[in-house]
Formats: structure tokens, sequence, C-alpha cells
């Protein structure tokens, strides 16, 4: 599974960084301070951009396997969702996306690895990482609402660009199956409508 997924959506950002690194080396290549920023901006985003694919790879390689260690504890529903919802807004400044969290408990003890739960919520509610420095300014709703039907917690997120169809690639393939590998083993569900009659979610 680890060398099917390795493919353009990791060597793209790789050639990325040896292209920009080779220009920033080259004795003969003469930049402003402005130009030198800003290939030094494109190489870092790059560097992220790997770094994030490799890791999501290497978590679902892990998933796959029956591998992955989690570390437990009890934690507000409620609290981790608002959490969530304000590291969205921050990668968000930038995009136009608002992130609306509508909670029906007041509150509701989990048990659950709380990092990556959240990383796996907060990836619904964020632009993929290939199409964050597209710079889209288009305002985009998210509707998150948290509920509860007799034993079952239901996280539901609608118009999210991950559930997007316009947004498909390997990266949000990937994210799909680590987010289901992961609420799977918790002994939930993770399902995915892209022609929802209310938007993608």
């Amino acid at each position: 599974a680890f060398l099917q997924n390795l493919s353009h959506e990791i060597r793209t950002p790789l050639n990325a960084i040896i292209g920009f690194n080779d220009l920033l080396n080259d004795a003969d290549a003469e930049f402003s301070e402005e130009e030198r920023s800003e290939l030094l901006g494109h190489l870092h985003t790059n560097t992220y951009l790997l770094l994030t694919l490799v890791n999501d790879v290497l978590d679902l390689s892990r998933l796959e396997a029956k591998m992955m260690k989690f570390q437990i504890q009890d934690y507000d529903a409620v609290a981790l969702c608002n959490e969530v919802c304000y590291m969205a807004r921050m990668n968000n400044e930038k995009t136009g996306i608002q992130v609306r969290f509508t909670p029906e408990v007041e509150s509701l003890s989990l048990r659950t690895d709380t990092t990556r739960l959240g990383y796996a919520l907060l990836s619904t509610l964020t632009y993929p990482h290939e199409h964050e420095t597209e710079g889209q300014q288009e305002e985009r709703i998210i509707r998150f609402t948290l509920s509860r039907k007799g034993e079952m917690l239901y996280f539901r997120i609608l118009n999210s660009p991950l559930a997007d169809e316009a947004f498909t690639s390997q990266e949000t393939g990937i994210r799909h199956e680590i987010n289901q590998l992961l609420l799977a083993y918790f002994g939930g569900s993770y399902q995915v409508n892209a022609r929802g009659t209310e938007g993608p979610e």
C-alpha cells in the first residue's frame, strides 16, 4: 500500500524543493531580497506539503497493518470540536472559508485519541494542503454539527472541501482512508457524500 500511494502527489513537492534549492544555491543567480524571500517561501511551503504527505502515507500504512499507537484519554467532545474549529479558523484566514459549529449537546465525555480525532476533523474543515497556496478567496461556509442519538455520537460537516469532487486527488483519497480506518478502530464509521442535497459532506 505504501508504494502504491507514492506517486506524483509526493514527487511534485519534492521536485519543487530541489528546483528552488538549486536556484537559491546558484552562484551566478542574482536575486533581490524580495525575490529571495519569495523563493524561500515556496521552499518552505513545499517542504511542509511533502512532510504532510509522507506522514499521511505512513499513518495509512500503520492503520492498515493495525500497528498504529494511540494515546487514549477521556475528553469533552464539545470542547474538542471547539478547539478544532479554532484551529480551522486560524488555517482559513486567507482562504475564504468560514466554519459555523452548532453543538446539539452541552457536553459529552468521549474516550478516544483526541489528537488524531482532532486532526481527522480538521482535515474536513480546511482545503487540502496542495490547494492552500492557491489563494482561494471565494466565501465558503462549512456547517459543522455535533449530535447524539442513543449511544452514537454524530459529527456532520456540510460543504466540506475534503468531500468536494473539485478537490479530488491522491492526497484527499489517502486522508479519506485514514479517517475511515481511524473511526472504524474506535467503533465508528466515516461516510462521504460528494453530491449531497446540502452540499458535499
